[in-house]
């Protein structure tokens, strides 16, 4: 089980307030049915704190799907779950969200997320 390993007992003793902040608001709004704009909004918060402090981008995949985890056992299944509102889907899109923001491009504002000019 990943809660008992050393390296998980590790980086849960060294979390600062923020990651905690952080780990806390994500597991809150997976287990209460966030909507995906919060989620992913929190996933790319914890995602540039992690880039902040020297973690790797494959590293910062891994925490983020390993405190998404903690929040599946208690994530309500819906019956009448629309595409991509399930425990799984939700997995899946914190692991895409995560790799496209900590593997964008990071030049200058006016190089990166710009809309498409119309003519």
């Amino acid at each position: 089980m990943m809660s008992d390993s050393p390296n998980y007992l590790d980086a849960l003793s060294q979390l600062t307030p923020r990651q905690d902040r952080l780990e806390g608001a994500l597991i809150r709004a997976l287990v209460a049915g966030a909507p995906r704009s919060e989620v992913r909004e929190i996933v790319r918060e914890y995602a540039d704190l992690l880039t902040m402090q020297g973690v790797s981008p494959d590293q910062t995949i891994s925490t983020l799907q390993t405190v998404a985890r903690r929040a599946r056992p208690r994530m309500r299944e819906r019956d009448e779950s629309i595409a991509g509102d399930s425990a799984d889907d939700q997995m899946a899109m914190i692991a895409r969200w995560c790799t496209a923001w900590v593997y964008r491009p990071h030049g200058s504002p006016s190089e990166t997320r710009q809309p498409p000019t119309r003519r």
